[in-house]
């Protein structure tokens, strides 16, 4: 299973739940490698910005896609 790692190197537990129910959920492979880049690219803007996974809006959304 895939993992994200803050800047410190712990594991991002909110990542590491959603990765694992999205495995046993029969997915493939692939999908939960995809995500964890997703999320680790989310959590990485999250970071720059100074801002708590907890306390993302939609600006910080906008601003991934954006």
């Amino acid at each position: 299973m895939s993992a994200v790692v803050d800047p410190y190197g712990e594991a991002v537990e909110p990542v590491i739940t959603y990765l694992r129910d999205l495995a046993l959920d029969d997915n493939r492979p692939l999908t939960g490698r995809s995500y964890a880049y997703d999320m680790l690219r989310w959590y990485r803007l999250l970071w720059f910005l100074g801002v708590a996974w907890e306390r993302a809006t939609q600006s910080e959304a906008s601003a991934l896609v954006g």
